[in-house]
């Protein structure tokens, strides 16, 4: 398995409760940088939300670039390890990426899975959690990876999911 970084349980549930508390709308092209605060974001898309995301639990570990596709293709030169998508709703310490390709002119997505639920921000929501075998995400998946460990501790992931 190669992983590329630990995120820190505690700053993923802190970040999840601070981005995902309904200030933030899904905004097509909007991305936030590595330096903003997460009161300050108004709008985000999915890879820019995966990329923020990302660099904030790492303490700047994994800096991503912009852009689903890329993004993919980012994780493919990594080398990270591709799992089966029916692996993500596994209750393990590990956070996968998934993409689901562009089509008929519309942009890819991608997000974030930990614990069987998603770390997404998507149409219509912006950033939130959501079961990780969703139709449109199951149905059409193209790609997963094994992205990094989460340590959980006991209970802290189930007590701490009040906001999903």
């Amino acid at each position: 398995m190669n992983l590329l970084a630990t995120i820190d349980i505690f700053k993923l549930y802190d970040l999840c409760a601070q981005l995902m508390d309904g200030h933030i709308h899904y905004g097509f092209g909007a991305k936030a940088a590595f330096t903003a605060r997460p009161e300050d974001i108004r709008s985000i898309d999915c890879s820019g939300f995966v990329r923020y995301f990302l660099y904030r639990v790492t303490d700047g570990a994994i800096r991503m670039p912009d852009g689903s596709v890329v993004q993919n293709d980012w994780c493919r030169r990594q080398g990270l390890d591709l799992v089966d998508y029916a692996d993500a709703g596994r209750q393990d310490e590990l956070v996968r990426i998934a993409f689901l390709p562009p089509r008929h002119g519309h942009a890819g997505h991608v997000w974030l899975i930990h614990m069987g639920k998603t770390l997404e921000s998507h149409g219509g929501k912006g950033p939130d959690r959501r079961a990780w075998d969703t139709p449109v995400l199951a149905d059409n998946v193209q790609q997963c990876y094994v992205l990094a460990t989460a340590p959980c501790i006991g209970d802290f992931v189930r007590a701490r999911e009040t906001y999903a």
